[in-house]
């Protein structure tokens, strides 16, 4: 009995142990997901990218669909990045660099060649601190989000949660200055290319008298317009740094944009027609479905181009940019202040013609024309890009100028106008 007891036990077969050692050494088969380090990075910028978005949401009140876009962006990279951060996985991954691929693309069109079915993005920009900013969040989201994709190696969770402080202080570096710079993001510096019924060019408000009056009267000496040099309106009292900045705007896009019309052959093709004006020195070609449309001061699609015209010979000279006939003289968002003038033409008659209706002459006593209807009061400014006596935005320089507003004397800048007269 005690013999058994102590008898050792049959050896195991070498090719058991065998079998058994290897079995317990061999490491366990590493889980197919992403690599934890690249998703802390791909999430944190995600969602930085997302507020930097929703910050620029009520910058941009003025055109809804923008509103919608960065609404829509700020959604789903905030929500994309906190889903990585609570449930990292693969597809999680792959969804983040495709929405803020996405995000990017939209940008980098908006700055390069315009997006044409969006009001505010329909002429390319240049980048700004927010908005570059940013984009490039969205990039390093993107470049993470793939990254994260590869084969994942064994990294201890102490090594990532170390990572986290830094990251999150260089996310904070890149967010924090475009969420500062948001509230003075604007389209184009403030250009007023992009502006729509009831707003201004920039601050989407109509600027009060007394807010003009109570601006400080520049002290530099006016510059005269010249077309070949760096825009400069400085030098007019009572013009508010904002409504400078929004008249050097526009003059400088129209400078850039208008002279593609400069063949009249080309702008008939676009749909302009001559109204018959030729003998006046300067002729108006108008396209009449823009007039009531909802996209103002686009040298794109201006409402009417004004020729110089000298022995049947045209040479393009200025934007006539026209405001809808809904909207009263007196009541036309400011622009540029007093550096920017509308007026209007409501003694003018036209054929009947639908689609290229010509003058015929000037109203009846009465205001009514004998033959044909009147122009639509559609409240309009001049921005010249060749000089001009009586600065870039003047009228016609008193022939044919039009009517300005009850209590205004028609404005002639002699300070930015040129010594020369067409």
């Amino acid at each position: 009995m005690v013999d058994v007891l102590l008898r050792p036990e049959p050896s195991q077969p070498q090719s058991d142990r065998d079998h058994v050692s290897t079995t317990v050494s061999s490491p366990a088969s590493p889980r197919r997901g992403p690599r934890p380090g690249w998703i802390l990075v791909a999430a944190s910028a995600s969602v930085a990218a997302g507020l930097v978005h929703g910050a620029v949401v009520g910058v941009h009140g003025d055109d809804r669909t923008l509103v919608w876009m960065f609404s829509l962006a700020a959604l789903v990279q905030v929500g994309v990045g906190l889903s990585l951060f609570a449930r990292p996985s693969r597809s999680l991954a792959v969804v983040a660099a495709v929405a803020n691929a996405g995000c990017v693309t939209v940008w980098a069109l908006s700055r390069t060649t315009g997006i044409s079915f969006v009001t505010s993005l329909k002429q390319s920009e240049p980048v700004g601190l927010t908005d570059g900013l940013c984009a490039l969040l969205g990039g390093i989201a993107v470049i993470a989000a793939l990254g994260s994709l590869g084969r994942r190696r064994s990294v201890a969770f102490p090594a990532v949660g170390a990572l986290t402080l830094p990251v999150m202080v260089a996310m904070s570096l890149l967010t924090l200055p475009a969420l500062i710079a948001a509230p003075s993001h604007s389209h184009a510096e403030g250009a007023p290319g992009h502006v729509h019924p009831g707003t201004t060019a920039a601050t989407g408000s109509t600027a009060s008298a007394a807010a003009q009056a109570a601006a400080p009267v520049p002290t530099a000496l006016p510059k005269p317009f010249d077309p070949t040099q760096p825009i400069d309106l400085s030098g007019t009292p009572g013009v508010t740094p904002e409504e400078q900045q929004r008249a050097e705007a526009l003059l400088e896009v129209t400078l850039k944009k208008l002279p593609q019309f400069a063949d009249p052959a080309v702008a008939i093709a676009a749909g302009y027609h001559p109204i018959g004006d030729a003998m006046t020195g300067h002729e108006h070609f108008i396209k009449w479905d823009l007039i009531n449309d909802n996209d103002w001061y686009d040298p794109d699609h201006p409402e009417s181009l004004v020729y110089r015209n000298r022995n049947g010979v045209r040479t393009l000279e200025a934007a006539m940019y026209l405001l809808p006939d809904t909207i009263p003289l007196e009541k036309v968002p400011d622009l540029g202040g007093s550096l920017t003038q509308f007026h209007i033409h409501d003694n003018l008659c036209f054929t009947d013609d639908p689609v290229a209706p010509q003058l015929t002459g000037l109203t009846n006593g009465d205001g009514t024309c004998s033959y044909g209807k009147k122009f639509p009061n559609a409240p309009m400014v001049h921005v010249w890009i060749k000089p001009n006596v009586c600065g870039p935005f003047a009228a016609l320089e008193g022939v044919g100028a039009g009517q300005v507003q009850t209590g205004e004397t028609r404005s002639c800048d002699h300070s930015h106008g040129s010594a020369v007269s067409f």
